[in-house]
């Protein structure tokens, strides 16, 4: 599941991390407290890597990653 997250956000710059963190949110429902539990850092890092993907994405909320996630795997599909 993760690559294909990975190939789905790639094209957009995101790094290893983010990628990561999104990976959490799409697949684990995590919030940001637990993503910090789970990653060992703060929330307020977890909070810096929300706000890099959605400005990466220009995407105003977590709802938003999923249409973008399900286009990525619809296009892994196709190929």
């Amino acid at each position: 599941m993760e690559q294909i997250i990975a190939d789905a956000f790639g094209p957009y710059g995101l790094t290893n991390r983010e990628i990561e963190v999104v990976t959490l949110i799409i697949v684990q429902g995590y919030s940001n407290k637990a993503l910090a539990e789970v990653l060992h850092i703060s929330e307020k890092t977890v909070k810096n890597h929300v706000a890099n993907v959605f400005a990466k994405l220009n995407i105003g909320n977590v709802r938003q990653l999923m249409p973008i996630c399900l286009r990525g795997f619809a296009k892994g599909l196709s190929a």
